[in-house]
């Protein structure tokens, strides 16, 4: 849980790190064996969505004057923004 803004930012460079480790497995793993791709992935996509989470409560903690309900994110989208977000980074590299 984060409770002032050096621990958000902590957090957020622990999330960058997840991204970007998920997207270098994607691309290195992924074409080779998509199986294995999907089993070595898991992990970092339980991480990514689990510091995402703390992120948003944290924000809508420090914010609760304003309408927070567009923060609410089921996981299903959240897995969609995840995998478009990866997706975008790695047809960057």
């Amino acid at each position: 849980m984060i409770h002032n803004d050096e621990q958000l930012k902590v957090v957020r460079e622990q999330l960058t790190r997840a991204e970007s480790a998920l997207a270098s497995l994607r691309s290195d793993v992924r074409s080779t064996n998509e199986k294995i791709y999907q089993v070595m992935s898991e992990s970092y996509v339980d991480t990514i969505l689990e510091l995402r989470e703390q992120v948003d409560s944290y924000i809508r903690k420090e914010l609760p004057s304003m309408n927070t309900g567009t923060l609410e994110v089921n996981r299903k989208q959240r897995e969609k923004l995840l995998a478009d977000s990866i997706e975008a980074v790695s047809d960057d590299e």
